[in-house]
């Protein structure tokens, strides 16, 4: 009896062991889902700002003047003034008879130094000192996707993404920032509502510019600087079914990225308000490595990105358009057969902004090949839409 009873415990241990969690019924594609409905960070430099002053300053200085010799320099004649004139002619000026106006035609100027003092205004630009910000922001996303699950074979859905989140940006050195960004993402589906979900997000990013060249000298704004960055992240997320239950999975990612940003690409044109300059069409471009585990053994990864984007300013004040791409591959770590992804994507986007408020219409393609079939789609989405962000 009790070794029939070791036996079933040995048996269940070992059934335990090699039993695939209950997140491994996820979708293949999950981790592209949460990409593409979470806002993504940028990839750009939070570089100090600057300010132009005017400032006063006393200087100065001796120069030579011409003036008339008065009355009584005449009358008493300096060694100078003798030496100016003819012995003969000297009497002249103690003779009562001759007025001091012919005298002081007579004997010409009299050179002399003086100091003056003069009040120079110089504008310089003034680094104004960098402070953490804190923001706070809400965007809804509603949409309509082709593929609405980034699956295979695909189903065409409308959804609805609505997030909220805060960022913290601590400067560190000269450059250098800590960006700290906290969300929650709920995302509807109109037909397909058994895979609606809710999505807590957190990441930490060291940005280092390694480099940073003033575009033009004429404008003190950062929108004409280019910047070469090295971005140091960690990021999770952990997702749940409708209201937060069931629990489905647990993403990690470490990344580091290297780009650079803002590079002129409109001949040097520059748009914007004053002290708000940007070029008027502006390109990023960067390399990025991820290493992504998880409590699903099949979604664990390693991902090497290229992406691009062009950014044009618009005759409209406020509103500018974008054009942004990447290719992607990835190898999965700990699929059975193997499994690896070439994704490619494509997007083009208009954003108007007017202070806090931001409203946005994108158009997104993607397609991912892989050499597992269920794995393999295609998709492409439009979503309008409409962001709050109040920042102190």
């Amino acid at each position: 009896m009790r070794a029939s009873a070791v036996r079933f415990f040995v048996i269940g241990i070992l059934s335990f062991a090699s039993a695939p969690s209950f997140g491994q019924a996820v979708d293949p594609n999950i981790q592209v889902r949460i990409e593409t409905a979470l806002p993504q960070p940028e990839i750009k430099p939070h570089l100090p700002e600057t300010e132009r002053i005017t400032v006063q300053r006393t200087k100065t200085f001796t120069t030579t003047i011409e003036r008339p010799y008065t009355c009584a320099e005449i009358r008493s004649p300096s060694p100078e003034l003798r030496a100016k004139l003819a012995p003969e002619k000297q009497a002249m000026l103690v003779d009562s008879k001759v007025s001091c106006k012919e005298l002081q035609t007579f004997v010409g100027l009299k050179k002399e130094k003086v100091v003056r003092h003069k009040v120079v205004s110089q504008t310089i630009e003034k680094p104004k000192p960098r402070q953490t910000s804190v923001s706070f922001a809400f965007q809804t996303q509603p949409g309509f996707d082709t593929n609405a699950l980034k699956a295979n074979p695909g189903k065409s859905d409308g959804v609805l993404n609505t997030s909220a989140g805060v960022t913290a940006i601590i400067p560190v050195a000269a450059l250098d920032s800590v960006i700290l960004t906290s969300q929650v993402l709920d995302q509807r589906y109109a037909t397909l509502v058994s895979k609606d979900s809710e999505v807590f997000a957190n990441s930490a990013t060291y940005s280092h510019v390694l480099n940073a060249v003033r575009g033009s000298d004429k404008v003190v704004s950062s929108g004409t600087t280019v910047s070469d960055l090295l971005n140091l992240g960690i990021s999770s997320s952990t997702v749940f079914g409708s209201g937060f239950h069931p629990y489905q999975i647990e993403l990690a990612t470490a990344s580091a990225a290297l780009g650079r940003t803002n590079v002129d690409v409109g001949g040097g044109a520059i748009c914007g308000a004053p002290d708000k300059e940007v070029f008027c069409a502006a390109q990023g471009v960067a390399g990025e490595l991820d290493f992504t585990t998880s409590d699903v053994a099949s979604q664990r990864n390693v991902a090497l990105k290229a992406q691009t984007n062009v950014t044009w300013q618009t005759s409209v004040q406020g509103l500018s358009v974008t054009a942004s791409g990447y290719i992607q591959g990835k190898y999965f770590t700990e699929v059975l057969g193997g499994r690896q992804d070439l994704i490619l994507q494509a997007s083009a986007r208009a954003d108007w902004i007017d202070g806090p408020f931001t409203l946005s219409f994108l158009v997104q393609a993607l397609q991912s090949f892989s050499t597992l079939r269920t794995a393999q789609y295609n998709s492409l989405a439009f979503y309008p839409v409409a962001k709050i962000q109040y920042s102190f």
